[in-house]
C-alpha cells in the first residue's frame, strides 16, 4: 500500500484542519508549524517503536482531534488500514469496531480514544482478535479516570456524557487480562498546548505524580 496524501474532507482538493493547523496541499504537510504541533502529541513517541515498518490496523481514526496520529502512523508504518464508523476520506474503511470482519493479519492494532465509548466490549475485542497476529501488539489510549482534574472536581466525569466507562491503569490491566492480554508498556500523558496552564500542569505531573495526567496509553500482547 502506497503512502496516501492527506485528504481532510474526502476529495482530491481537500482542505481542512488537523490539530489546529490548516491543510491545503502537500506543501503544508511539511510545514514547520505542522511538525511543531505534531511534536506536542506525546503518543507519537510511545507508538513509534511498535508501528515502525509494521502493518497497522488503526481503529476509529477519523476524529479530527486524533487524525494527526493516524497520519503519523501511516507515514512510519509498513502500511496502515484505518477503520471508522464515519470515515472522513476514501482511504479509511467504513466499519463498526465491535463487528469487524477479518481484514488481514496485522502486526499492530491501534485503538486511540475509542474504548471508553464502547458498550459492546466483547465485540470490540473479538474484532481485534480476528485481525491481530498472535505475536502482535495492541495499543489502547483512554482518558485517565483518576487524573488530577477529575479527582479534584475541576472537570467532573459526568461532563463526558458520551463515555460509557472510565479506566485507570488497574482496571484496564484487569480488563486486558480477562481478554487474554498482558500490558508490556504504559505511559500516563496529557496534551501539551502552548499555554502557561498546560505547561504548568505538565510540570506538576512530572514533579509529583505522573498519574495526574489526563490520559493513559498502554501496549499489550497476548498472554502465553
Amino acid at each position: 500500500m502506497t503512502k496516501k496524501e492527506t485528504k481532510a474532507w474526502g476529495h482530491d482538493n481537500a482542505k481542512g484542519w488537523i490539530a489546529g493547523v490548516y491543510i491545503g496541499s502537500d506543501r503544508y504537510r511539511n510545514n514547520s508549524t505542522i511538525n511543531h504541533v505534531h511534536k506536542k502529541d506525546l503518543r507519537r513517541d510511545f507508538v513509534f517503536p511498535f508501528i515502525e515498518n509494521a502493518s497497522v490496523l488503526d481503529l476509529a481514526c477519523s476524529d479530527m482531534s486524533y487524525h494527526n496520529l493516524h497520519c503519523f502512523i501511516d507515514k512510519h508504518s509498513k502500511y496502515c488500514d484505518g477503520v471508522d464508523l464515519h470515515p472522513v476520506n476514501r482511504d479509511i474503511i467504513k466499519g463498526d469496531v465491535t463487528k469487524l470482519k477479518k481484514f488481514g493479519s496485522f502486526d499492530v492494532v491501534n485503538a486511540c480514544a475509542i474504548l471508553e465509548h464502547v458498550s459492546n466490549v466483547d465485540g470490540f475485542f473479538k474484532s481485534i482478535d480476528r485481525n491481530l497476529k498472535d505475536n502482535g501488539f495492541l495499543i489502547i489510549d483512554v482518558p485517565n479516570a483518576y487524573c488530577l482534574p477529575n479527582s479534584y472536581g475541576y472537570k467532573p466525569m459526568s461532563e463526558s456524557t458520551d463515555h460509557v466507562a472510565w479506566y485507570d491503569l488497574c482496571t484496564l490491566r484487569e480488563l486486558l487480562r480477562r481478554k487474554g492480554y498482558k500490558i508490556i508498556a504504559h505511559k500516563h500523558h496529557s496534551p501539551l498546548h502552548n499555554t502557561c496552564r498546560s505547561r504548568l500542569f505538565h510540570l506538576l505531573c512530572k514533579l509529583f505524580n505522573e498519574r495526574w495526567n489526563t490520559d493513559l496509553i498502554v501496549c499489550a500482547k497476548r498472554m502465553d
